[in-house]
């Protein structure tokens, strides 16, 4: 194994400390065809840092994990909290390296927003690429199985298949990927000396300045002045409705279970809106082991140390599965904006990351419906007078929720705002009247309903 330097194994402890001090985490991507060195250069950027704040994510087509949820799931899991290096061997570019060797063009949307929010989030970015001719790569493997008198793996399997035009395609990736580190695969001793000198640089440098994205509100939209909020149903009417929709509900969800499609439910809406009971409601006929409900309340230190969506992420179902959110990832753009919880730049990129994120759920074959519960500044008035008069619901109601009332306004536009830049035909907004609550209980269920095959 290449080993580095005194000089160059001083340089790169002090940049790693140099991460840590400033709050900053490393991501390093190493990948290349299978035969070209990869394995040494891991090993040889691993044994030059302090290993204890290095994870090395490495997994084989065969056993890598989440298979069940979308293809990036497994890499938001290994992101590094601030001061920790984590590099992964191929990492997301796995898949397109796979569809490269088949002669395929590869999908490179959701991984631009990948590495953007890395990024954004102040981490540093490090890609090497390590070159090797394919019919180079294909020789060398051919003679290290004969030698090993071994069958080849699944990756292996795609370097010895792959189609005539797979090099252009290799180049095409790494072309239209951008941002590589290209190292020699022929030369190991200087391709791991040049790999060590990129990541001291890139922890050396000083964070560069984050574009601030354009904010295109669209001043016309009024969608909550438009609802209607009479709108009521008697409690006779939901005595009769709401068992037999929550039967149907049931059937839905378990026959979404049997074809493998997860449901995520998002539920919004401002203080004393009604989500949790909507929530019991939606619940109450399901199997308990059909469903989790992920309460979302200020971030932990541990969230805070990675991107901002690394929280939700990791919560995603497996297929089958049905995952409620009380209160969600909109709290960037809601909350978090209007309370000046994060930086203008940071919520107004957020609509951009919210749509991949959301694209990703439902190109994974996930139903998504997103619902805001929506209660007049009155009706608010009333529930929380109510809360602070019954002793077991006086609990709910805090300082925070009487000071928020001053900035309705405010929350109304940062809503109206969510609303028109997030709404999709695969992960619509239903913008629910809630001063009933009888009347949003049934329209939640119905909506999800109508939003799930019947077998």
């Amino acid at each position: 194994m290449p080993k580095a330097s005194e000089e160059q194994r001083l340089d790169l402890i002090n940049a790693q400390q140099r991460l840590r001090a400033e709050g900053r985490s490393a991501v390093v991507v190493v990948t290349g065809v299978d035969g070209s060195g990869r394995h040494r250069l891991v090993n040889a950027l691993t044994h030059g840092l302090d290993t204890r704040g290095v994870k090395v994510h490495a997994w084989s087509r065969e056993d890598a994990p989440g298979s069940d949820r979308p293809p990036l799931w497994k890499y938001w899991q290994g992101l590094p909290a601030q001061g920790q290096v984590a590099v992964y061997l191929d990492g997301w570019y796995a898949e397109p390296l796979d569809r490269a060797l088949r002669g395929a063009s590869p999908e490179l949307s959701a991984i631009r927003q990948l590495e953007a929010q890395l990024i954004g989030h102040g981490s540093v970015l490090v890609k090497l690429w390590v070159e090797r001719p394919l019919a180079e790569a294909r020789r060398d493997l051919r003679k290290r199985l004969k030698r090993e008198a071994r069958d080849p793996t699944l990756s292996e399997q795609r370097v010895l298949a792959a189609e005539d035009g797979a090099q252009d395609q290799l180049d095409a990736l790494r072309a239209h990927s951008e941002g590589w580190t290209m190292l020699s695969g022929k030369a190991p001793e200087v391709a791991a000396d040049q790999a060590r000198e990129a990541l001291i640089a890139a922890m050396s440098a000083p964070t560069p300045p984050v574009p601030v994205p354009g904010h295109h509100r669209n001043r016309g939209a009024q969608a909550l002045a438009a609802l209607d909020m009479s709108a009521a149903l008697s409690k006779k009417a939901s005595n009769k409705q709401l068992p037999e929709a929550q039967a149907e509900l049931a059937r839905r969800i378990w026959a979404a279970r049997a074809r493998g499609q997860s449901t995520v439910v998002v539920l919004e809406g401002a203080d004393a809106a009604g989500k949790g009971g909507v929530i019991r409601r939606l619940t109450d006929p399901l199997d308990a082991r059909l469903f989790q409900v992920v309460p979302v309340a200020a971030p932990s230190d541990e969230e805070r140390a990675r991107p901002y969506l690394w929280r939700f992420w990791r919560h995603l179902p497996k297929a089958g599965q049905v995952l409620i959110f009380d209160r969600s990832w909109y709290g960037r753009v809601l909350v978090e904006r209007v309370e000046a919880f994060c930086r203008r730049d940071e919520w107004q990129r957020a609509f951009d990351e919210i749509n991949d994120f959301e694209a990703q759920l439902t190109d994974h074959g996930a139903v998504v419906r997103k619902f805001w519960l929506h209660i007049s500044p009155e009706e608010q008035l009333k529930r929380f007078e109510d809360r602070a008069e019954t002793p077991h619901k006086r609990h709910k109601l805090t300082d925070e929720d009487w000071r928020n009332r001053e900035k309705w306004d405010d929350y109304r536009v940062a809503v109206e705002d969510a609303v028109a830049r997030t709404h999709s035909a695969k992960a619509p907004w239903t913008l629910v009247p809630a001063n009933c609550k009888r009347h949003a209980r049934l329209a939640v269920i119905q909506t999800l309903i109508d939003a799930l095959a019947p077998d």
